[in-house]
């Protein structure tokens, strides 16, 4: 199973995960390795936030993450529209304040939802080289909501004064758009939906359950119908082979893992779920 970007997942029959899926995690150095996204998401996100509408943007995000030692700030993810500063989703571990931030800047205007002491994550209030955590946010433009969950809680919410201005060009994994505040650890499971998860998606995902808690923990959570819907970005780090990963379903693009993103096999395996 190659590393995989994925769009229209219902054609997604070729996989078999049972004995090889969540073996390793995507490992950052901390020091200039990102994934970059950018030439892979052009059409297929720019589409999706459909600036033009009124209801702008409607999506979640999902990722497990386990943060080393950072020496300041460090990113999760970064989507991003042309190289506006005024216009960008993100989600970080803020070194100063010691806490995970998902944020919408929208028209200037920065939404920001905090784990103010991260209490819910981590023992002692510190997020680094703490174990894994799972952290999804979701962003309702219908609802004018931004929120933001930690291993299945939700920790924040706050409301989206503005809209989206410009057409979504950008997207990386680990850093910044402009490469910097680098990820010091490891990310698995990343993924993107063009809508927005429920709470009971959100915990499924944590537990690794379908919704109907029927689902298998060594079975990928996309694989269940009720989360693969309108899943569009999907990375879950399986193939080890070669450095440059192309998307194996939908467009055949290709992406980059930059300045040698590697592998771990510490994977998040799975103290909430056994």
């Amino acid at each position: 199973m190659a590393l995989g970007l994925s769009k229209g997942l219902s054609q997604d029959t070729d996989k078999q995960f049972s004995n090889s899926w969540n073996q390793s995690s995507l490992e950052f150095d901390g020091s200039n390795d990102y994934i970059d996204l950018a030439g892979t998401i052009t059409t297929s996100l720019a589409s999706t936030f459909l600036v033009e509408e009124s209801n702008q943007v409607n999506m979640s995000f999902s990722a497990w993450v386990k943060g080393d030692t950072m020496n300041t700030t460090g990113v999760i993810f970064n989507l991003r529209v042309g190289t506006s500063s005024d216009n960008h989703i993100i989600c970080m571990y803020h070194g100063s304040g010691n806490n995970l931030r998902f944020t919408a800047k929208f028209n200037g205007t920065a939404e920001v939802c905090v784990d103010g002491t991260l209490a819910s994550v981590a023992t002692g209030g510190s997020f680094e080289n703490a174990g894994w955590y799972h952290l999804v946010g979701t962003i309702s433009h219908g609802e004018t909501q931004i929120d933001f969950w930690i291993n299945g809680t939700k920790v924040d919410s706050q409301n989206i004064a503005q809209a989206l201005q410009g057409t979504v060009s950008k997207l990386t994994v680990g850093s910044n758009t402009s490469n910097g505040a680098l990820w010091n650890g490891k990310i698995d499971e990343f993924a993107i939906w063009d809508r927005v998860l429920s709470g009971t998606e959100i915990t499924s995902l944590y537990n690794a359950k379908a919704v109907d808690g029927s689902g298998d923990a060594a079975i990928p959570f996309h694989q269940h119908p009720s989360l693969r819907d309108s899943l569009i970005v999907y990375l879950d780090a399986e193939d080890t082979s070669n450095s440059a990963k192309t998307v194996s379903l939908a467009d055949m693009k290709k992406y980059d893992l930059v300045n040698g993103v590697s592998y771990s096999n510490d994977v998040m395996w799975w103290e909430n779920m056994l």
